[in-house]
């Protein structure tokens, strides 16, 4: 793909190719390096490189020995109201008052949802800013962070600004690589949501044709209607499996508190394939490094993944 993000170079931004990359990368580097077959790779990643770990196991099994996935969506799926809902549920129980906050800033954008007001939205407010915005709160400390700045604030007219704290998918439609090289990569793993995935975290506000016409047809291709998003999430299914994955040598890894979860594999399949649920952990926070702060659970979760990694590697 290299610089160029034009939808047209786009086409080759799929989890098949990076699939195929990294088994070439592993190839190379057992030849460059003279690895014999004795050497095991054991491969890691969260959220989406959480599925391509899985799937990298699931693949290449002759190339790659063992795989932790951590917060990975492995079912394409989408609609997934459920995601909101989540999310609400975790500030509703950890602040009520900021709850009522939120609530109230997102009855203000209905308000302004009228003719006058499109255009405000339009110009420095619209979901496009707020959808990510909602997507970054997924584990228990971002909460915490979320209703202290919502709630301590004095600002006027803080509400509605606030609903664009976090934004990120302001400019998908820039395709030039200085902007989206700051922008994590936004453009391209919208693209992929479109062509692949979907995950659209809808709500009564934010119904799907929004995201289907605003994020998919109007920044990508007017052909990525619905039933062209629906058709590639149900290939990709049919791909990889979705929750029916069969794997050995993968440990699956979730945190209760993380929206994402809905969509992973948080029941072990089998004695090769156990799942680790901790409780009161959010988006792949196994993976990050040790803190006073981390819970008991996330502390033997970590032991146990290294423990099982251990097993696979002697095995």
């Amino acid at each position: 793909m290299g610089e160029d993000l034009s939808t047209e170079n786009l086409v080759y931004l799929t989890s098949q190719q990076a699939l195929r990359d990294l088994a070439f990368f592993i190839e190379a580097m057992n030849q460059k390096y003279n690895l014999t077959r004795d050497v095991k790779w054991i491969v890691f990643g969260g959220s989406y490189s959480g599925n391509l770990a899985a799937w990298l196991r699931l693949k290449y099994p002759h190339l790659v020995h063992g795989a932790m996935s951590a917060s990975a969506p492995l079912l394409a799926k989408l609609d997934f109201p459920e995601f909101l809902k989540d999310v609400a549920h975790s500030i509703r129980a950890n602040n009520i008052d900021c709850f009522i906050i939120l609530e109230e800033s997102s009855d203000q954008v209905d308000v302004l949802n009228i003719a006058v007001g499109q255009k405000k939205l339009t110009n420095g407010h619209n979901y496009l800013n707020m959808y990510p915005f909602f997507m970054q709160i997924v584990t228990k400390r971002a909460t915490i962070d979320l209703c202290e700045k919502v709630y301590n604030s004095i600002e006027s007219e803080i509400n509605l600004r606030k609903l664009t704290y976090y934004e990120l998918f302001s400019k998908i439609k820039n395709i030039s690589w200085e902007a989206n090289d700051k922008g994590l990569g936004a453009r391209q793993w919208v693209y992929q949501t479109c062509t692949e995935f979907g995950y659209f975290q809808t709500s009564h506000k934010a119904p799907l044709s929004f995201f289907i016409r605003t994020l998919c047809q109007n920044t990508y291709r007017s052909s990525y209607n619905e039933m062209f998003v629906d058709h590639a999430i149900n290939r990709t299914n049919v791909l990889y499996g979705g929750l029916d994955i069969e794997v050995s040598n993968v440990v699956f890894v979730h945190g209760s508190v993380d929206p994402w979860r809905l969509l992973g594999i948080t029941k072990t399949l089998n004695d090769k394939a156990p799942a680790i649920l901790i409780e009161g952990a959010g988006h792949c926070e196994n993976m990050f490094g040790p803190s006073y702060d981390d819970t008991p659970p996330l502390m033997t979760a970590r032991v146990q993944i290294g423990e099982l990694i251990g097993t696979w590697i002697n095995s």
